[in-house]
């Protein structure tokens, strides 16, 4: 009888935890391919003048995953968070917030913009142009300047 019960049992607890585990979470995964990651800024060029501009000592790092980038200058700050959406060869940031987890993540706007600059982002929607991107180089570019990053 102890059998039949154990039998009958087993099969019922194996199912409810086969089950229990394809419904407990969701998994979103990232087709973002080599843009994942950590970055680090080492240069940037300005393309008018042809000039280069060392920025390893600013120590600028542009991090992906899934959706969402968090730059950051730790010399000078700003930590923010944004959106991005990349398309072909474009990469799109937008929604811009402070990383202020204590203060709610304020978001930044058009007065607060300006500390942008310091993680080379000109505006609250900036497009750039994605010249070269693989394992551990990725190449970006605007009208006026070249961001060249290695792969932290």
């Amino acid at each position: 009888m102890y059998k039949l019960r154990l039998t009958t049992i087993l099969p019922a607890i194996l199912l409810s935890l086969s089950l229990s585990f394809f419904s407990s979470c969701e998994l979103e995964t990232s087709d973002n391919g080599d843009l994942d990651g950590m970055w680090h800024l080492m240069q940037v060029d300005t393309i008018a003048t042809g000039g280069i501009n060392d920025v390893v000592p600013q120590r600028i790092y542009w991090s992906f995953q899934v959706r969402l980038a968090n730059l950051r200058a730790l010399v000078d700050g700003p930590d923010v968070f944004c959106r991005f959406e990349r398309n072909e060869n474009l990469l799109r940031l937008h929604s811009f917030y402070f990383n202020d987890r204590p203060g709610g993540d304020p978001a930044l706007d058009e007065t607060t913009a300006v500390v942008l600059k310091n993680v080379m982002v000109d505006s609250l929607t900036q497009t750039y142009r994605i010249e070269n991107l693989d394992a551990s180089t990725m190449v970006l570019s605007t009208n006026t300047l070249k961001l060249r990053f290695v792969k932290y």
